[in-house]
């Protein structure tokens, strides 16, 4: 995910393209596909090739 190396647990931001954000929590990755886990238990799979067609960021929640 670009230069931002996380570890499982780790509390993230997803930003969409079109301004919508998502609060979760980074599970893995497996090969270019990233797992997470939302705040209301759903399981969300982005790969990189597809983040980087939609610009969706993820960074680090504070």
């Amino acid at each position: 995910m670009g230069k931002l190396i996380l570890h499982g647990g780790e509390k993230v931001l997803i930003r969409f393209s079109s301004g919508d954000t998502e609060k979760a929590v980074y599970k893995e990755t497996i090969g270019y596909t990233n797992y997470f886990v939302c705040e209301n238990g759903r399981e969300l799979k982005l790969s990189n090739h597809f983040m980087d067609m939609k610009d969706i960021t993820v960074s680090l929640d504070k």
